[in-house]
């Protein structure tokens, strides 16, 4: 993932993570995408199960 400055400034003025994660989800084009995102990702190339990333992310 990219920093991009608002995401880095939100980092530096707050400690909302709820509010940082929306912003750098919202990024497009930085690579930013969530565990869960990232391990059902994984779950369709046959890397680990759908049971697996739930365990993990809640």
């Amino acid at each position: 993932m990219i920093l991009t400055p608002a995401t880095k400034s939100l980092i530096l003025t707050t400690s909302d993570a709820g509010v940082i994660k929306e912003q750098a989800l919202a990024s497009l084009g930085t690579g930013m995408v969530s565990l869960r995102q990232d391990g059902l990702r994984k779950v369709l190339a046959g890397m680990t199960t759908l049971e697996a990333v739930f365990r993990v992310t809640g």
